[in-house]
């Protein structure tokens, strides 16, 4: 009986610890006091990472009418920068500026390297990401639980050695385990906050007008634009320009965005013939 309870005990403490650090994660993780969404780029960065936010850009440079593609699928300058361009439309620029490239160009990923990094430094401030200090904080209570995982281990070897196989002794190794399991999913917490899903499914339902099945065109400005592929994909771009998505070869859907997916297989019907009023109204 007394064998017993020393496993209750260690059950007991193992679990208070991993609840305690739990709680410290979901706060670290909860998100800005000002839940206002971040400027559109931001959001696509938030939504997809690089390969979202990299669409949202060609989009934008497409719907100005700055970009065309080769029919090799080669993305080129076709038309002069657009006003006001933001850092990541700029670096996008100058990269295609110095000669074609795929969308998923390593050169292009490089040469953007810079805005992307301003773009994740600012969410960083704003509270839309976990800084490095709060990333760390999470994986040392994730270590922590590690270090009782490995002490359920050490019992379980003890109680082997001493007794054989015996119940105790084979409780450790299961709770060792589950408490391995625990701290592994504090050891690599995602780097945006809690707050973000709900942040997205709210503006999802405010501009459900840019959804791909929605748009008969290009949306009015590029702002939208990149709102539009920031909150429902790439199939924004299949849905306005489905003749240059075609050629640049432009993923009808990300894995990145699995929220979105809906709203991206629904353009994927889309007809041909919005393309020539997408270039219309990015003069």
């Amino acid at each position: 009986m007394r064998d017993w309870g020393f496993f209750l005990l260690y059950v007991v403490t193992a679990l208070g610890a991993y609840v305690v650090a739990r709680a410290y994660s979901r706060r670290l993780r909860a998100g800005p006091l000002d839940t206002t969404p971040p400027e559109p780029y931001a959001l696509a960065y938030l939504a997809g990472g690089d390969d979202l936010l990299m669409n949202a850009g060609i989009a934008a440079l497409r719907m100005a009418g700055a970009i065309s593609a080769k029919t090799d699928g080669g993305l080129v300058v076709d038309g002069p920068i657009p006003e006001l361009p933001t850092g990541y439309e700029r670096a996008m620029y100058e990269a295609f500026s110095a000669g074609s490239a795929p969308p998923d160009h390593l050169n292009l990923r490089r040469q953007t390297r810079a805005a992307v990094s301003a773009l994740s430094a600012s969410l960083d401030r704003d509270g839309w990401l976990l800084s490095l200090r709060q990333t760390a904080a999470i994986r040392r209570a994730g270590a922590l639980i590690g270090l009782l995982a490995a002490v359920g281990v050490l019992l379980a070897a003890w109680r082997f050695s001493a007794g054989g196989v015996d119940g105790p002794g084979v409780a450790y190794v299961w709770a060792a385990l589950v408490a391995a399991a625990g701290a592994a999913s504090l050891r690599r917490p995602p780097r945006e906050v809690l707050a973000v899903p709900t942040m997205l499914a709210a503006d999802r339902g405010r501009w459900s007008q840019l959804a791909p099945d929605a748009l008969s065109g290009w949306p009015a400005s590029r702002l939208d634009t990149v709102r539009a592929v920031a909150l429902f994909g790439p199939g924004v771009i299949w849905a306005a320009d489905p003749a240059f998505a075609a050629r640049a070869d432009v993923p009808r859907r990300l894995r990145s965005v699995p929220a979105v997916q809906g709203a991206i297989d629904a353009s994927a019907d889309v007809g041909g013939g919005s393309g020539g009023g997408g270039e219309g109204s990015g003069a």
